[in-house]
């Protein structure tokens, strides 16, 4: 729980440094796309700390393709 906590405050630390700048140079939606990156990488992050199963995003491509894979496979025998 304790180093969750401190990868909330790094990437907060991190996401405050990077999107000031954005900010101030009038980049606002820039600057939202980078936070949403942040949260996104400090959610999965904290959940793989906490040894909660975080769904692999290659899982997903391989149900997609491996039907694909078997039909091509089937027509150049």
């Amino acid at each position: 729980m304790v180093m969750a906590i401190f990868i909330l405050i790094g990437s907060s630390i991190l996401a405050w440094m990077v999107t000031r700048p954005l900010i101030k140079k009038k980049e606002k939606k820039e600057g939202i796309v980078v936070l949403i990156l942040f949260l996104i990488s400090a959610l999965i992050s904290c959940l793989t700390i906490l040894e909660i199963k975080v769904p692999n995003p290659s899982d997903f491509l391989v149900f997609i393709l491996q039907p694909i894979s078997k039909w091509v496979d089937f027509i150049f025998r």
